[in-house]
């Protein structure tokens, strides 16, 4: 409605009404800075309540209604997301409370108090942040590899932006940043919840007071060709080597493989169950964690371990091994029932999530990715050992990365 997309989940089986609110920009990183700032300046104070004190004070009035602003990246894209969790009215005893939950939700929205002194704090608290990653080694490492990864992307750049940017932004960009996203940003709403007997669908969408608009929506990925990349070891003070392959996987969501994708991971390193762990550290004592991970954002599927700068040779080799083996014997029939055995219980436990629940809504309204449970239990159980060979066979390496304590790592990994 208005250029705003809407997904609605009507259940009764919760005892709350959650929604997300999330608004879309092209990402760059200057502009991501100053779009966390003032999300989170707009979470901190309104004009009709003007202190975080205060703003406590309400959402505790409001039966501890949870409010949350958080930002993301998706693709091309930077996501501010609004998510809001109030208990239903019909297990409350006060019937002017859902007038007062959208009336403060509007408020948040529509009555922002931007002033110096929160700017300041946001900006501390966002240098904290990149603070705490390198004080985090596995953080730390995953935001060296990521950054060698997608060098030249947009994708690199981290949804809270990039702190040498923070010194340099002013209320005014504040002010910006704040009309824009209220005028101009792709907006999708997604609400899970009982509305009977509180409001119409029209109704509680109008509550909230969003313009109308003709949005441009970003990409929510990248689907190129990656090109193998230099092997890179960085030095550091660490106790452990922090390990990193990536594969070229193109499979994006909405594709005929993506399920075949999620179970191929399942089978190859997600848990300890998985071909990874029981060979690298179960058999061999080699790591100290070794699991791998799909991104389909990106057409990418890594594996990440931590282990001694000794073992990394032999934890490579072993890592190739096993991707040779996916891609030349089919995988039996036992590690295909019992990844699939996981794979449809984490899923089925997921939709007893309002949180998962909006977020599933989101990605099938924006990615084509199904929704119903039923839907996407059917397509892991249609997954085959031959569509997962034919898919591991379009696997390609693409860089080996290290965060590690040895000035010869470098060379080390070249030779490989």
């Amino acid at each position: 409605k208005d250029g705003v997309r809407l997904s609605h989940l009507s259940l009764n089986k919760f005892k709350t009404v959650q929604f997300q609110l999330r608004f879309f920009a092209s990402l760059n990183a200057r502009e991501a800075t100053i779009r966390s700032l003032m999300f989170q300046m707009l979470k901190a104070k309104t004009t009709r309540y003007p202190s975080r004190r205060m703003m406590s004070q309400q959402t505790e009035k409001l039966y501890d209604l949870h409010l949350s602003h958080t930002q993301s990246v998706m693709g091309e894209a930077h996501v501010l997301t609004q998510s809001v969790r109030f208990a239903h009215p019909q297990y409350l005893q006060d019937k002017q409370y859902y007038h007062d939950v959208m009336t403060f939700v509007h408020q948040v929205l529509h009555q922002p108090l931007f002033d110096e002194n929160t700017l300041a704090q946001e900006k501390q608290f966002i240098k904290d942040y990149f603070d705490s990653i390198y004080a985090s080694k596995a953080r730390y490492a995953s935001k060296l590899f990521w950054d060698h990864m997608l060098e030249g992307h947009p994708d690199h750049i981290s949804a809270y932006g990039d702190v040498a940017y923070l010194d340099g932004i002013t209320l005014d960009d504040i002010h910006e940043a704040y009309q824009s996203m209220m005028t101009k940003d792709a907006v999708h709403m997604s609400l899970v919840g009982d509305l009977e007997g509180l409001s119409t669908l029209e109704a509680f969408f109008d509550a909230f007071g969003l313009a109308s608009r003709e949005p441009i929506w970003p990409s929510f990925m990248h689907q190129v060709a990656h090109q193998p990349l230099t092997h890179r070891y960085v030095v550091d003070q660490v106790t452990q080597e922090r390990l990193f392959i990536a594969y070229d996987c193109p499979v994006f969501p909405g594709d005929a493989a993506y399920y075949v994708a999620i179970v191929m991971n399942q089978i190859l390193g997600d848990g300890s169950e998985s071909w990874l762990f029981q060979d690298i550290r179960e058999k061999h004592s080699m790591a100290y964690d070794v699991h791998s991970s799909l991104s389909p954002a990106w057409g990418l599927l890594t594996i990440q371990a931590g282990l001694s700068y000794e073992n990394l040779d032999k934890a490579i080799n072993i890592v190739e091994h096993t991707i040779d083996r996916l891609k030349t014997h089919p995988v039996s029939d036992e590690d295909l029932s019992l990844a699939k055995k996981t794979l449809r219980h984490g899923v089925a436990q997921s939709y007893d999530s309002p949180r998962v629940l909006s977020y599933r809504m989101m990605r099938e309204d924006l990615l084509a990715i199904p929704f119903a449970l039923e839907n996407i239990l059917e397509r892991i159980d249609a997954v085959t050992a031959l569509d997962i060979m034919r898919l591991a066979k379009q696997l390609k390496r693409l860089t080996i990365f290290t965060l590690g304590g040895h000035d010869d790592g470098q060379t080390q990994l070249q030779s490989l």
